[in-house]
């Protein structure tokens, strides 16, 4: 009698975290970034370089690119600015963020003065896990503009 209460209970309290766990589609994170002194030419070859330095893994790649129309699109991994004790985070209480990563596609608009950088993931994610990933976007916007920013010797 006492092992099957201790079941119950344990059941109830399995299910009942489980049922907590709300998932929500992440709307694409948009941002426009402006450059000064700069033409689209010059913010596309600076963007081009940001993603490569940026993105180094293998699963990194850069899909498209078009220099006339300044578009850049990618697709990578991304592990998002995390908290390991959120019970609605994939990670909690595994201690291990390493292989936590999450698809995701990024695009980069480049044209006379102003960048804009998108960023879309197609999963369902939890609502801790999608504030994380947009925190890392936010990240990434801003390495970005400092990057667009930065002031280029010119040699």
């Amino acid at each position: 009698m006492k092992l099957r209460n201790v079941i119950l209970v344990m059941t109830i309290i399995l299910l009942s975290g489980c049922s907590t766990i709300k998932f929500v589609n992440l709307e694409p994170y948009k941002r426009i970034i402006t450059v000064q002194d700069k033409n689209k030419d010059e913010i596309y070859i600076l963007s081009n370089c940001w993603l490569v330095e940026s993105f180094v893994s293998a699963e990194s790649v850069i899909e498209f690119q078009d220099k006339e129309a300044g578009k850049i699109i990618g697709k990578c991994l991304l592990s998002p600015v995390m908290s390991l004790a959120d019970p609605t985070s994939r990670l909690f209480g595994t201690g291990a963020a390493k292989d936590y990563t999450f698809k995701c596609v990024i695009s980069v608009d480049a044209k006379d003065g102003a960048a804009r950088i998108t960023f879309i993931v197609n999963e369902r994610l939890s609502r801790a896990d999608s504030e994380n990933l947009r925190l890392r976007w936010m990240s990434l916007a801003d390495e970005l503009e400092m990057y667009l920013n930065k002031e280029t010797i010119k040699w």
